[in-house]
């Protein structure tokens, strides 16, 4: 898959979240557009984007990181304080190619958000209808909706799916039964969307792929 790509986590945390994921990913199929909050009939919450923008990952700029925001924000297993880092590769995210995309790159806003000052600031500025902003170097983001027609593929967290706990089988197994589900989903609304490891961008389409990625996982977690 060519890099130069835009991703939108599906209900995005540090965390990966099965059920969740599967629910918020048939409403978004259903309707064939991400929408704003405000299209969604939403009242904003969390985060800094406002009613009205998607927030969007740049994966070629995932090395970029917000390096005056404090360490206490990242959890451990978290490599620095960015979209990608913070939510895309801990989450089922919808791939768009950069070139079908016109988004807006917002202004990097470099005070630490862990403060209450700072989290003020940023919630009142992301929230701005003049000018965009954002915490994270790596977001951009588009107004109101964007199709489903031009998506082209979804990264799946493969590493969130993997315990030690587990056999080598059971993984399998586990991260097979989960990959089958989102794409019954996909079959159901008339997608044929293929899926990808987000760390090595391997397709994951069999007991096969799954298994070979696993005996990588070494290299990769």
């Amino acid at each position: 898959m060519d890099k130069k790509i835009y991703l939108h986590g599906v209900s995005p945390s540090s965390n990966y979240n099965s059920s969740l994921t599967l629910y918020t990913l048939s409403r978004i199929l259903q309707s064939r557009y991400l929408l704003s909050l405000r299209l969604q009939k939403k009242s904003s919450k969390n985060g800094f984007n406002g009613l009205d923008y998607i927030s969007l990952c740049d994966y070629e700029k995932r090395f970029e990181i917000n390096s005056n925001t404090e360490n206490s924000i990242l959890s451990s297993n978290i490599d620095g304080y960015n979209a990608f880092n913070y939510y895309i590769r801990y989450s089922l995210s919808l791939v768009f190619p950069k070139k079908e995309l016109e988004v807006i790159i917002p202004k990097i806003i470099d005070t630490p958000i862990t403060t209450k000052e700072g989290f003020i600031n940023m919630k009142i500025l992301g929230e701005s209808t003049n000018e965009r902003y954002s915490d994270m170097p790596d977001e951009v983001q588009v107004k109101d909706s964007i199709s489903l027609d031009k998506m082209i593929g979804l990264t799946y967290p493969t590493h969130q799916l993997y315990t030690d706990h587990l056999s080598e089988e059971k993984n399998i197994k586990s991260i097979i039964k989960d990959l089958n589900k989102i794409n019954q989903l996909l079959a159901k609304y008339g997608y044929n969307s293929k899926i990808f490891d987000i760390d090595t961008f391997e397709e994951l389409s069999d007991y096969t792929s799954v298994k070979r990625l696993i005996h990588q996982r070494k290299k990769y977690y």
